[in-house]
Order: C-alpha cells, then sequence, then structure tokens
C-alpha cells in the first residue's frame, strides 16, 4: 500500500523506508498541511490534492492569529505548512488562474518583511507543470485594498499580491 501522496503536487513522493514510516522529498517526514482562508479556497486544494489534510482559516488578521496558535499547538516539527487562497493583484499583468509564490510576506504596517527561502524552488516545481507562475513579494493587510492609492502604496515594496491572512500565517512555516 502506497503512503497518501497528494495527486498533481509537485515535487513530493514517496520512498520506501521502515514500515509505518514516511518520507518526503527534502527529509520531511509528513506531508504538507494547507491552510485555506475561505471554504471556497479549501475545497479547490480538496478537489487539486485529494486526500489532502487542509485546515481552513477564516477570513482576516484575527482569524488567522488565532488559527495560528490553535495549529500550532499540534503541528509535528518540520511539517510542511501552504497557505493557498485568493489574492488582490497590485499590478497589471496577473489574470485569474495565475499562481502568485511568495518570496517574501510584508505588511500594510510597515513591519519587518518575512523571507521565505524555499520560494525559488516551490515556483520552479509549479511552474514545471504547466501553471504560470509568478515569484515575487507579497503583502498581507488588516483590511481589503480598495482604489489605486491604496493598491500602488501596498505594493510599494515589490508587491504584486495583497491578503489578509498571510503574514499573521508565516510563523508556522
Amino acid at each position: 500500500e502506497l503512503p497518501l501522496v497528494p495527486a498533481r503536487l509537485p515535487g513530493f513522493g514517496a520512498r520506501p523506508v521502515a514500515e509505518g514510516h514516511e518520507v518526503w522529498d527534502h527529509g520531511v517526514t509528513s506531508p504538507p498541511l494547507f491552510l485555506a482562508p475561505l471554504g471556497i479556497e479549501a475545497f479547490a486544494v480538496g478537489r487539486g490534492a485529494e486526500g489532502a489534510d487542509v485546515e481552513r482559516l477564516g477570513m482576516g488578521p484575527v482569524k488567522a492569529t488565532a488559527a495560528r496558535v490553535r495549529i500550532g499547538a499540534t503541528i509535528a516539527p518540520r511539517r510542511p505548512v501552504i497557505l493557498v487562497g485568493l489574492g488582490g493583484g497590485l499590478v497589471e499583468g496577473l489574470t485569474p488562474g495565475d499562481v502568485v509564490v511568495a518570496s517574501s510576506i510584508h505588511v500594510t504596517s510597515g513591519a519587518p518583511a518575512i523571507d521565505l527561502p524555499a520560494s525559488y524552488e516551490i515556483s520552479t516545481l509549479l511552474a514545471a507543470t504547466g501553471l504560470n507562475v509568478h515569484l515575487a513579494p507579497i503583502v498581507s493587510s488588516p483590511k481589503i485594498i480598495k482604489g489605486a492609492e491604496d493598491r500602488l502604496s501596498a505594493s510599494r515594496d515589490g508587491a504584486i499580491c495583497v491578503d489578509m491572512e498571510s503574514y499573521w500565517c508565516a510563523p508556522l512555516a
């Protein structure tokens, strides 16, 4: 019997190991935990990565922080965490269905950015599947960004996409 490996998730594959254990690429001993703020996002992950472990967070920084505390208390060390969701485009050239892999996460308050060192490898794996992938900073905001002036301000550090959860969930990664 093969261990559960989410379908269409590039770069993760099972290898034979001692009975009762599974090892994923890069020495990770657990399958990834997908975090999705909204129900529709969780549904999409479940359809695209059948059998995957998906936690719904709720929208916004308060719910994301509460979920981070709850999940952080029980998550296995070194377990990969992948936040998946819809984001607002901040620049021209993004189209529906594009995938943005965050190279860093900024926050509109100007607090220090969080670098994501595995982002290049992840974006390369996703692009190899034929997806239109953009590797760039993203920004998290405690409120919905509206209007050209707010979008320009949110993109000041090179962010191409805005969400309302990543910055507050990043400590899980």
